[in-house]
């Protein structure tokens, strides 16, 4: 599989170019801790300096790498306590901050649109990096981060007029989408992994079920594992959600949040952590990266 990025303009690979040596030389031997770093997306129309921390595994690589697209409420702990598990694996992990980024705290969100051109900006810049190794670079997303990933890689999505959200197609190697809100497409471009709980009443198992039949019936190009969770329900992997003082303190920062036995209710959702689907789901998710990208260097 060949992989390419093309630059939207000569200013954004300018920029990405002085981004790329200041980042190396703040990283060069600090491998296994992690840093915080910016680049500038992939809007056309003025790109945005995105905010990222980046996760760097021990040894001289190139390590294969993974992009990590968070929820529609943003940033959490869990967020990088997953890329200190994706570290672990031996893969680079970038997580965005497209919410703070853009001055954005929850409630209020950056959308899937957003999410996905920083995205591309993302791309480019773990393109440049000489410890990552370009051809291997995967999509992790959670919730509304899971749906934007998915969408990027649907065989059958509209690709113009070009403010419209594209695919990355041969850009990227596989997606790891937790709790998507799934969409109907008649396939995916890369290989799939979708998490979910069968109890999640936010984005809905059911219509995840409906899109792996009908791309699979479809002889979807990329592969597709479901795996639903009979127990568990949305932001099953968050741990805080099992820690009553976390809880009861989001609640009372945010109305219409409730903290109750085993995690937060809203009017329409409950939350809640489950350990034996998390566990599962790390071990899934280690055994897709590794099919899908491998480890350490390239062979």
């Amino acid at each position: 599989m060949t992989h390419r990025w093309v630059p939207t303009t000569v200013a954004l690979v300018a920029a990405l170019v002085a981004v790329i040596a200041t980042t190396v030389a703040a990283i060069a031997g600090n491998a296994g801790d992690s840093a915080t770093v910016t680049f500038p997306n992939a809007d056309r129309f003025g790109p945005v300096e995105i905010s990222a921390e980046l996760y760097v595994p021990d040894g001289e690589g190139p390590f294969p790498a993974v992009v990590q697209l968070h929820g529609g409420s943003g940033l959490f702990d869990q967020d990088y306590i997953w890329a200190a598990e994706l570290r672990d694996m031996g893969y680079v992990a970038l997580v965005i901050d497209s919410q703070g980024s853009r001055g954005l705290a929850y409630p209020l969100s950056a959308n899937a649109h957003n999410q996905t051109i920083d995205f591309y900006g993302a791309l480019a810049f773990l393109q440049g990096l000489n410890f990552v190794d370009a051809g291997r670079i995967a999509i992790a997303g959670w919730s509304q981060g899971a749906g934007a990933a998915l969408h990027m890689v649907r065989t059958d999505t509209i690709k113009t007029p070009e403010h419209r959200v594209q695919r990355v197609g041969e850009r990227v190697d596989a997606i790891v989408a937790f709790y998507p809100r799934c969409m109907m497409a008649d396939g995916f471009d890369v290989p799939v992994l979708i998490l979910i709980g069968q109890r999640d009443d936010v984005t809905g198992a059911s219509a995840c079920v409906f899109t792996a039949r009908h791309a699979m019936n479809m002889q979807s190009p990329g592969s597709i594992d479901l795996v639903v969770y009979p127990d568990a329900t949305h932001a099953f992997d968050f741990e805080f959600l099992a820690d009553p003082a976390w809880t009861a303190a989001w609640a009372e920062k945010f109305p219409g949040l409730e903290a109750v036995a085993g995690g937060l209710r809203s009017k329409r959702h409950f939350y809640a952590y489950d350990a034996a689907a998390h566990a599962d789901s790390i071990a899934r998710v280690e055994a897709f990266l590794a099919e899908h990208l491998g480890r350490a260097s390239a062979e």
